[in-house]
């Protein structure tokens, strides 16, 4: 059976057809292009600097590392951009104390389950003490989906106490969620076809920290490793997540109102659709106890111009999309992958969104928060003056203080729906 193409899909599948991708290149010549254009568009950003033209708000330190940011999703291929971000992430762990497989296992351990509340596989251990590591990382069970479970822990100058310290025990059901107040169901960004589950594992820490020292909420994250197009295209990362989300209430026992969906860019669209898609399509499920989500991808309709204060270009969201779509008319129409589609928002839990002042996204989010509100769901909107796409999971581009301001609202956020229940 045919599909009607709304107007909107038509004139996206017309700017599509009208806007060419640079013509890739092998390795080494793509990469050598990548350094040029990086060094062009810092020298851009300075030149703008010097005559006072950046926004007001970013520094000059920042708008460096944005510009350096732009060039890799908009003339790598999908290969080469996974590698260029490998390497960001490997600088970010690097910096945080989180690069080996050794800290990793220190910090969380890697869970999955078939969604139908089935037996959990966990480590190959069959003890396994955070802080105590073993001799190799296991790698994650083939299940239908797959995460890495980040228990509490007091990540203060002082270390976790014993009282702070959890026990992975194989086959173990009842131990995701163990000693943890909360617990965020977290999908990563990446433009649906980058990212890992433990690309953030410092961010996490510092929730944690954050949310103890101001509200006393013990946090544990399900970061989820789903899976990424083009080989998975839509729904396939949305149902695997949907799968975690029913194995946390059914097989685990966890309360939903003790649980929140987060996730940035990419992956806070799929904070937001988990629980739109849940709505529409399991009555009487419940939901989360709210969202958090951090620069959401809504649509590619609107008139995206690139900018040299955000790293995210329209071909690069082209791409994204292409991937993650499949430019089928049937999914990009589809309420589960932009919530811009859904006739109504009503019934979402509490949400707290995060948008970059100067980010090309931030027209369609402000949209889906004023839609959100008029269908009355609670939610709230938190604009970084002078702030890039996502820059408060990306220490990089983003102050100390902002990131640390952003993590306290993030807790009081958590305290005020927890309270209010």
């Amino acid at each position: 059976m045919s599909v009607e193409i709304p107007e909107s899909q038509r004139q996206l599948l017309h700017v599509f057809s009208q806007r060419k991708r640079p013509r890739t290149l092998p390795n080494s010549l793509a990469y050598t292009r990548l350094f040029f254009l990086i060094a062009g568009r810092v020298l851009k950003y300075t030149g703008h600097y010097i005559v006072g033209k950046s926004p007001k708000g970013q520094s000059y330190s920042v708008g460096c590392g944005v510009a350096m940011l732009q060039p890799a999703e908009e003339y790598l291929n999908v290969h080469q951009a996974r590698a260029f971000m490998r390497l960001g992430i490997w600088i970010m762990d690097s910096e945080s104390g989180v690069r080996s497989e050794k800290e990793k296992a220190a910090i969380g351990i890697w869970v999955g389950g078939d969604g139908l509340g089935g037996t959990v596989e966990q480590s190959t251990n069959l003890v396994q003490v955070v802080g105590e590591t073993p001799a190799a990382e296991p790698t994650p069970p083939a299940k239908t989906w797959k995460g890495f479970w980040v228990p509490y822990q007091n990540h203060g100058p002082d270390g976790p106490s014993a009282a702070d310290k959890v026990e992975f025990v194989t086959n173990s059901a009842q131990k995701i969620g163990q000693g943890c107040d909360k617990v965020i169901l977290f999908t990563h960004g990446g433009g649906f076809m980058d990212g890992n589950a433990r690309m953030y594992l410092d961010i996490f820490r510092r929730w944690m920290t954050t949310a103890y020292d101001t509200h006393k909420i013990k946090i544990g994250f399900l970061s989820m490793e789903y899976s990424l197009s083009p080989e998975t295209p839509f729904p396939g990362a949305l149902d695997e997540c949907i799968a975690a989300y029913k194995d946390l209430v059914g097989l685990h026992q966890l309360d939903p109102k003790n649980i929140f969906f987060g996730g940035d860019s990419a992956g806070a669209n799929l904070a937001i659709t988990i629980a739109i898609k849940i709505r529409d399509t399991l009555p009487g499920f419940p939901l989360p106890a709210g969202i958090i989500s951090i620069s959401p991808f809504m649509s590619f309709y609107e008139p995206f111009e690139c900018s040299l204060y955000d790293y995210i270009s329209p071909i690069g969201c082209q791409a994204f999309v292409e991937y993650y779509t499949q430019l089928q008319p049937e999914y990009l129409n589809s309420p589960h992958y932009s919530p811009l589609n859904a006739t109504t928002l009503a019934g979402l839990p509490p949400t707290l969104v995060f948008v970059g002042g100067v980010e090309i996204f931030r027209q369609p989010i402000e949209t889906f928060v004023e839609r959100a509100q008029r269908d009355g769901v609670e939610i709230t909107l938190e604009v970084g003056v002078g702030r890039s796409h996502d820059s408060l999971m990306v220490p990089q581009i983003c102050p100390y203080k902002d990131i640390s301001a952003g993590h306290e609202k993030i807790a009081a956020f958590m305290s005020a729906v927890s309270n209010a229940e």
